[in-house]
């Protein structure tokens, strides 16, 4: 794993939008609003490591991976010198190539950091309820309310044998539950299999992007996409 911020190397203000690519791998992924990036996935080995951002100089630099290794890296970015051109990648555009509010969820997809659950999938294996669709997750685990009805999705690790330790949840970038005090976790019953388009689950902290992590007292995140999304 690959981890930190992009900044300004003058000022040190973070950068939004920069891409991180390893071209070897064909693995890449961009800076948050804080220029904070995460990327996962990488091979052992020597990797040549590239940082690009309109306006500023291309950064490329080699990096050496160990097994089970985390590298943290701040990268400082030198703006163009007034005047000087710089070389844009050329682009293809596919119209209608990603379904309507799914860029994010595709984006991150071609990372393979988390579970990616597609509408055929859901049409496939539900019964009426989103919880047998993400039942099927490998790892996961279901709890009941104590109502008796409706599903909470929990998880093992970070949990004790006296409380359950539940997952946040998003739907269409709005936070429904993300552990804080007194407040209930998301009942996967509460939204129709039919008003899902898609759905992405990361199983632990190290595995969740940067613009998705956040302090919080739960374990894992479940991204839940509408089709009003």
């Amino acid at each position: 794993m690959l981890l930190g911020r992009v900044l300004t190397d003058s000022t040190e203000a973070p950068l939004f939008g920069a891409e991180l690519a390893i071209p070897s791998l064909k693995l890449s992924t961009r800076t948050d609003s804080l220029g904070r990036y995460r990327l996962i996935g990488i091979k052992p080995g020597r990797q040549l490591v590239t940082v690009s951002q309109i306006g500023f100089e291309q950064l490329r630099t080699y990096i050496l991976f160990s097994t089970s290794d985390s590298v943290d890296a701040d990268i400082l970015l030198t703006p163009l010198a007034s005047g000087a051109a710089q070389r844009v990648a050329k682009v293809d555009i596919v119209a209608n190539a990603v379904p309507r509010g799914l860029a994010d969820f595709e984006r991150r997809r071609q990372n393979g950091a988390g579970d990616f659950i597609t509408e055929e999938t859901i049409r496939k294996n539900s019964r009426g309820e989103l919880a047998d669709v993400v039942r099927r997750i490998p790892g996961v685990a279901l709890s009941r309310p104590p109502s008796g009805f409706g599903a909470y999705l929990s998880a093992g690790r970070g949990a004790s044998r006296t409380r359950a330790c539940y997952a946040a949840v998003m739907i269409d970038r709005s936070w429904m539950y993300e552990g804080r005090r007194n407040e209930l976790p998301f009942d996967l019953n509460s939204i129709s299999p039919d008003a899902v388009q898609a759905m992405e689950y990361y199983r632990g902290m190290s595995y969740v992007p940067a613009e998705l992590a956040r302090e919080r007292n739960t374990c894992g995140v479940l991204v839940i996409w509408t089709k009003q999304g």
